[in-house]
């Protein structure tokens, strides 16, 4: 493919992503065929598989989207000066500022299903390889005591995932909700 091509290619990939986003969201992903996709976007469905191989590849693009969103705020907001608990709250307030679009929603609501699919599945791990590595650089560090690592990145990121299904305007705003997560993860319920 030329470049022009390769970006013709990519910019309706992008309106497919948006397209089936919007009607997964609205009737879920088991009951969305492919022709539907095609239909809403003007595009047969033998048209839509010179695009995209499955509607398996679509929910990963859309993924893919969600986490590229996520990294680009972490790597603005995050000083690498800063100690390496600092460092870990602002990739997991990242996580809250990039699952606020409906397609980080869309992803929020089936992470069920994304954990159950490999390729979606292996793209969540990734995802979470830098908090797990500023995990093992803060116990390094005596930022924090020794933990297990897996257990307190899935804790981590099912609360956060958590925020985006139950919070309510009435509860605070984001930020507060956020930091009394952070709180109660870094610091427990217990009293010392």
């Amino acid at each position: 493919m030329t470049s022009r091509q390769e970006k013709r290619h990519k910019l309706r990939q992008e309106a497919i992503v948006e397209v089936a986003t919007k009607i997964f969201a609205q009737q879920g992903i088991h009951t969305t065929t492919l022709s539907q996709i095609g239909q809403e976007i003007g595009l047969s469905k033998a048209s839509l598989y010179y695009y995209v191989e499955s509607k398996e590849e679509i929910i990963a693009l859309v993924l893919e989207a969600v986490l590229n969103d996520i990294n680009t705020y972490a790597q603005e907001v995050i000083d690498p000066e800063a100690t390496y608990l600092e460092q870990l709250k602002m990739r997991a307030w990242s996580h809250i500022v990039g699952g606020q679009s409906p397609s980080a929603q869309f992803i929020v609501m089936n992470l069920d299903y994304l954990s159950s699919d490999k390729t979606t599945a292996r793209m969540m791990r990734v995802h979470e390889e830098p908090a797990r590595h500023l995990l093992q650089q803060a116990i390094q560090a005596g930022e924090i005591r020794p933990i297990d690592i897996t257990t307190a990145v899935k804790m981590l990121y099912s609360s956060l995932n958590a925020i985006a299904r139950w919070h309510k305007p009435e509860y605070g705003t984001i930020r507060d909700t956020f930091e009394n997560t952070w709180d109660i993860f870094m610091n427990g319920v217990q009293t010392k």
